[in-house]
């Protein structure tokens, strides 16, 4: 799976339960490791998306994402997705998702194919980072993405 869907999966996810006003979910991957959790999204403290990440020979230079409905990033277009999908324009939340997750899953996947990448601006990470085997319970601060292949989401568990 391309980094670019890996980190609009799980962005997704996040723009549908913070929508929802609910638990975080955490995705167990499919990986050429094993069974895995990670985070694909680089963030700045709690909330601010990190973009680029640059360094040079003084410091670190991290450029935040904007998420607004005409920005032209990767968060942007998948929190627009998100948010056209779930929540229309007159009508409710689509929070009985949250009893499927299966089917969330399955449209979040759906959603994220159905995008485009290459006409957006792109994260520029070379890792996953807090990344834990779940079947040996080994941790890594962080794994390179040339290191891994991520086959895929294979379901959803709750953070709370």
């Amino acid at each position: 799976m391309k980094s670019e869907k890996i980190i609009a999966v799980e962005y997704a996810l996040t723009t549908f339960t913070k929508l929802c006003d609910t638990a975080p979910l955490k995705i167990v991957w499919n990986t050429s490791l094993g069974l895995a959790e990670f985070n694909a999204v680089h963030y700045r403290g709690e909330y601010t998306i990190i973009l680029r990440e640059e360094a040079d020979n003084y410091e670190l230079d991290e450029i935040s994402a904007t998420t607004t409905p005409n920005g032209n990033n990767l968060f942007s277009v998948v929190r627009s997705a998100v948010y056209k999908s779930f929540k229309p324009e007159f009508g409710p939340v689509a929070i009985f998702l949250l009893n499927r997750p299966d089917i969330l899953l399955s449209k979040v996947t759906e959603i994220i194919n159905s995008i485009d990448f290459s006409k957006f601006e792109m994260p520029n990470y070379d890792a996953l980072l807090d990344f834990k085997l779940l079947d040996s319970n080994k941790k890594f601060d962080f794994v390179n993405y040339a290191a891994i292949d991520v086959i895929g989401p294979l379901t959803l568990i709750s953070k709370s």
